[in-house]
């Protein structure tokens, strides 16, 4: 096995770790000893499983980053009392104290606790780590596969930089751009499964989406959203490459999901299609001019969003078929009204409040529910059930920490503000937040204890489509 190997250089990529601790089961020592094993999910998938103990040294560790902020670890009792019942209870105690300490940047970012669930991850597959390879092939969206010597203990930000060379693209760029694992799915030829954390090893990741049965890879894309970041980096040829890759082949996955949409979505504004545009996209070779080939792309109403499989909303009505995609500061989705009626909603980022995922979903995934702001004194909350929640939630923190950083570089005050968790357990969204008067804000605490939501909450249907663009 290699030696574990963790990045310094920051990724440009919100770093949110959504745990769970859904099950524990019972393992034996070399002395054939019994002890309870908590699995930990970390976005919606499973990465490691640990001790009580293992969980302990992790809460150690994030006191030292915080001592007066880290709330009280559950309790060790003594093991004959440690029942059915009361390992339950334990497991849900420590699922409610990760997914608090989780909410703090503070901790998703510390190094330490990187390296913590780096390790963990390792070690919960040794055995499979001794059959692996120790190159891991990356792909870009264009069909190039690079072989990226990679061990199981390296981290998806080491990965980036052997990668980097090898397609042209500047190290100090490799922030701008991600690890995906992806797969075919009946309605896209590349269906986004995990957008990797620099926590965990592609190599492992790769490996457990494997064993669920997925034919995955891992595919290199842009981790931006906004067009000023992709102007300023024009003059890496690496860089350039690897979006125009990406352009082309989001273009033929647009028109692909337009052939499946009815036929009045495709007359609207975020579906309308440039016919003469998108075959020029396309259809483009090496001879062509990268950068005119990319404005154009950049004129497209479809360029800059990540289309999700269709899924259940509650808005504007309980359990209305959607389809989704996030994008260009906004969440906008396609519905049918009736029968001969066809809508689009578009959710601006900045008034969305805050988002939350459920724990539990009976559908395969996780729920997302947001609150949004449809004027100023009616505030709602959505909820979307899809299996990529989890995404759609990665997708939307990015967006919101590159419009704070934005902002940031041009001395908005209240940008400097973090995301927190509100007394609900909802991620704030300070840019929705900083819109508002102070008298308006709801009461936060970074330390207030979230309560964890068990089912999705639920919404009447809208007396009317407030919230279209305009």
């Amino acid at each position: 096995m290699g030696v574990t190997a963790m990045n310094d250089r920051p990724m440009l990529t919100a770093v949110m770790m959504h745990v769970s601790v859904p099950v524990y089961r019972f393992a034996s020592d070399s002395s054939g000893q019994l002890y309870a094993v908590y699995e930990i999910h970390i976005n919606g998938a499973y990465h490691c499983s640990c001790r009580y103990s293992t969980l302990l040294r992790l809460h150690e560790l994030i006191a030292r980053i915080d001592p007066d902020r880290v709330p009280e670890f559950p309790p060790k009792r003594i093991k004959a009392f440690l029942n059915e019942r009361s390992l339950a209870e334990r497991r849900d105690a420590l699922q409610d104290y990760l997914r608090i300490v989780f909410y703090r940047k503070d901790v998703t970012r510390s190094q330490l606790v990187q390296r913590f669930f780096l390790d963990a991850q390792r070690e919960s597959c040794v055995s499979a780590s001794r059959q692996l390879s120790n190159q891991l092939p990356v792909y870009l969206l264009d069909g190039t596969k690079c072989m990226v010597p990679c061990f199981p203990g390296d981290s998806t930000g080491a990965v980036l930089e052997r990668l980097a060379p090898m397609v042209g693209l500047s190290p100090e760029n490799c922030c701008y751009f991600g690890l995906f694992i992806v797969t075919k799915s009946e309605v896209f030829p590349c269906k986004v499964l995990r957008w990797l954390g620099n926590f965990e090893s592609p190599l492992l990741s790769l490996y457990q989406a494997s064993k669920l049965g997925f034919k995955a890879k891992v595919v290199l894309r842009k981790s931006f959203w906004d067009a000023s970041i992709e102007n300023g980096l024009l003059n890496d040829v690496g860089a350039v490459r690897v979006i125009l890759s990406q352009a082309q082949f989001d273009c033929k996955t647009f028109l692909l999901r337009n052939c499946l949409l009815p036929l009045g979505l495709k007359k609207l504004r975020y579906t309308s299609v440039d016919e003469e545009a998108a075959t020029v996209i396309a259809s483009a070779n090496s001879t062509v001019n990268s950068i005119e080939l990319l404005r154009l792309c950049q004129r497209q109403s479809w360029y800059g969003y990540v289309f999700f499989e269709q899924c259940q909303c509650s808005f504007p009505a309980s359990n209305t078929i959607v389809h989704a995609a996030v994008g260009n500061k906004r969440l906008i989705i396609l519905y049918s009204s009736g029968q001969d009626e066809l809508k689009e909603s578009v959710f601006r980022v900045n008034r969305i409040r805050c988002w939350r995922l459920s724990v539990l979903s009976t559908h395969g995934g996780q729920d997302l529910s947001f609150e949004y702001l449809f004027s100023n004194n009616h505030l709602e909350w959505i909820t979307l059930k899809s299996a990529q929640s989890v995404l759609i939630s990665l997708c939307l923190q990015s967006m919101i920490e590159e419009i704070v950083g934005s902002q940031a570089t041009h001395g908005a005050a209240d940008a400097r503000l973090p995301l927190v968790p509100c007394a609900s357990g909802a991620f704030l969204n300070t840019v929705a937040a900083g819109n508002r008067s102070r008298s308006e804000r709801s009461p936060l605490s970074p330390s207030t204890p979230p309560e964890i939501l068990m089912e999705p909450i639920r919404n009447g249907p809208y007396a009317n489509d407030k919230n279209s663009e305009t």
